[in-house]
């Protein structure tokens, strides 16, 4: 069984420092998009992520429902679990694009079916989210830009 967020000691009160700390590693340039599901097809549109997934992007964009970050980290969950992800590689480097979709009804396929979030990240980036949720909160930490060192 997989541990929450208040067993890593991040309980809810402290999402807005956790979001801050996934923007600031790895990449400066992430784009998080949190909108209401009827504003996801624009978000998607806006970020030019309706076709070919452009990898040059790195972009989050996930529906309103719920918690930020039990939203965020139950689709990249989700996007596993129900292998609604690829694995592209560009100038050597490992990019994860991960998607959930509203779940299909009757005969409807799968990809006929609403966007609900896409995710194109670096590998670099989800392994450093692991560790942020893993070493816990700590005050020092949300207000500081550098990384402690690695063991």
């Amino acid at each position: 069984r997989s541990k929450s967020f208040k067993e890593h000691g991040w309980q809810s009160k402290y999402f807005s420092q956790l979001q801050k700390r996934l923007k600031k590693c790895n990449e400066q340039n992430i784009i998080f998009k949190r909108v209401s599901v009827k504003k996801l097809y624009s978000a998607l549109e806006d970020t030019n992520q309706l076709g070919k997934v452009d990898c040059s992007k790195k972009v989050v964009i996930y529906h309103d429902g719920g918690t930020s970050m039990s939203t965020l980290f139950g689709a990249i969950r989700n996007a596993f679990a129900h292998g609604s992800f690829q694995i592209k590689t560009v100038n050597r480097v490992r990019y994860y694009c991960l998607e959930n979709r509203k779940t299909p009804v009757g005969k409807q396929k799968y990809f006929d079916t609403e966007i609900r979030t896409l995710m194109v990240l670096k590998e670099s980036t989800l392994l450093e989210w692991i560790r942020i949720i893993e070493s816990g909160y700590s005050p020092k930490q949300s207000t500081s830009t550098s990384r402690p060192k690695r063991k």
